[in-house]
């Protein structure tokens, strides 16, 4: 492995050599007890300043360590001193920090060991979830993905603009755009012509995610696919003509030809019953942790994709290549 790799659970999911420095220490501390303790904070109105993370102090080695066990991986954790990493900027030995205050809000942190466990029992969840492609490759037929933050994505090459942020916004509450026209021309006191400009920049921050386009191209006729936008028609299927969208994706379909926009259950039913399969077959793609919850509610198996998260988009990528590796 490159010592300058990506996230290291990456590899140690993937059972391979990682290297990791044995001389320098942090507290790891579990995202949800950072939530939980926000949460205490913000409803009992505390005041005061508090240093929040786990109780332990450990090395980056032994950390690994753990998990590779608590994961029950075949990963090999190699010890390293930090001199062998080189760095572009000069780091901190020792990010332990003390969190002595934090009981006193009655919450006491999980242990290192107690946090990894919680992390494996996730990951056994998706893994349940990933074998039903596996075992029963007729469990799922078909994939409800999401138009924006799934299949299209923010531009590299778009720099901001607040009018076309604006935009963007409103586009996202389902209005139509000559309402939308309406209300930023008068609101900015710009002319119809600065208007198309502004909205086709706002079109072109959306690009095709290629990567997963590229999967589900190949595979189409394999899989009942549908897409769909909470969001401005026009918009929509702008990108679907440009894009060619319509080539990838059985059923395509946008929140205000509907009249419904998700988490609403009546868009999952609906676009289940278009592409002919219960809500128990009907895997749901989506960026927003709320529709996430909502699918699931609904007896829909789903997947939280996050760009910019690669255990997540790793996650994703293993189910979609299980998708194609057994032709469901």
């Amino acid at each position: 492995m490159n010592k300058k790799g990506p996230n290291p659970f990456i590899h140690l999911l993937n059972n391979e050599h990682i290297y990791i420095e044995l001389d320098r220490f942090s507290s790891p501390t579990l995202v949800e007890d950072v939530a939980n303790v926000v949460k205490i904070v913000v409803e009992n109105d505390e005041n005061g300043l508090f240093h929040l993370s786990g109780f332990e102090r450990i090395s980056r080695y032994e950390f690994m360590k753990i998990a590779s066990e608590t994961l029950n991986t075949n990963c090999k954790v190699i010890p390293i001193e930090r001199t062998a990493i080189p760095r572009i900027a000069t780091r901190p030995i020792d990010t332990s920090l003390e969190s002595t205050k934090i009981p006193s809000l009655g919450y006491h942190p999980r242990s290192v060991k107690e946090g990894l466990k919680y992390v494996s029992s996730l990951l056994m969840r998706y893994r349940n979830v990933v074998e039903r492609f596996e075992k029963k490759p007729s469990s799922t037929t078909g994939v409800l993905f999401d138009c924006i933050g799934v299949t299209l994505l923010v531009s590299q090459k778009y720099s901001k603009d607040p009018i076309v942020e604006e935009l963007d916004i409103l586009c996202g509450q389902s209005r139509h755009q000559n309402e939308i026209k309406e209300m930023i021309t008068k609101k900015h006191n710009i002319s119809s012509d600065k208007f198309y400009y502004l909205w086709e920049r706002m079109l072109e921050k959306y690009i095709p995610n290629q990567d997963l386009l590229a999967t589900l191209t190949s595979h189409c006729s394999k899989i009942k696919m549908s897409l769909f936008n909470n969001g401005c028609p026009d918009s929509f299927w702008w990108w679907v003509k440009r894009y060619h969208l319509d080539k990838t994706f059985n059923i395509l379909k946008n929140s205000f030809e509907i009249k419904a926009s998700k988490p609403s259950k009546n868009v999952f039913f609906y676009m289940a019953d278009l592409l002919g399969v219960p809500s128990s077959k009907c895997l749901v793609v989506d960026d927003n942790y709320i529709n996430i919850r909502a699918a699931n509610k609904y007896g829909f198996p789903a997947f939280l994709y996050d760009e910019h998260y690669p255990f997540i988009n790793e996650k994703l990528s293993y189910a979609i290549n299980t998708i194609k590796r057994y032709n469901i």
